[in-house]
């Protein structure tokens, strides 16, 4: 096991430590950046634990601490992602119903404009035969 300040190799007392308090683990380091280690001057702990297992437990309490962090963020991820869905589906019903709005509008105009040509083709008809009808024969 290694520390998890300082990276370097730990003691493991689980066989032979006198106090049942005392952490399981120590560093093996007594210079840098370490914390868990012991404190000849005052005979304790530099970080005192709470838990009989030390550094073992408290190493346990982090990871259940970011697995219930993590599960908080995959769930707002969940929602999030959820949110951008129904979002999308509403802007894309808006955009089927301009589109078919435009659609009905262009059928209507389609519409009108076939009425037109009906109606010039029956007045050029008229025409054509009142003219055929004025030929000089």
């Amino acid at each position: 096991m290694n520390c998890p300040v300082c990276g370097g190799t730990m003691w493991d007392n689980r066989q032979n430590k006198k106090n049942p308090m005392a952490p399981d683990y120590k560093c093996k380091e007594d210079k840098g950046p370490c914390k868990w280690k012991y404190n000849k001057n005052t005979k304790k702990y530099d970080i005192p634990s709470d838990y009989p297992t030390g550094v073992w437990d408290r190493s346990s309490a982090t990871d259940r601490f970011a697995n219930d962090l993590k599960g908080d963020i995959i769930q707002e991820n969940i929602e999030r992602r959820d949110q951008n869905i129904k979002e999308a589906q509403e802007k894309r019903a808006e955009e089927v119903e301009k589109q078919l709005a435009a659609m009905d509008y262009l059928t209507k105009s389609i519409s009108s404009l076939n009425e037109s040509i009906k109606g010039l083709n029956d007045t050029m008809s008229k025409k054509a035969e009142d003219d055929i009808r004025n030929l000089p024969i």
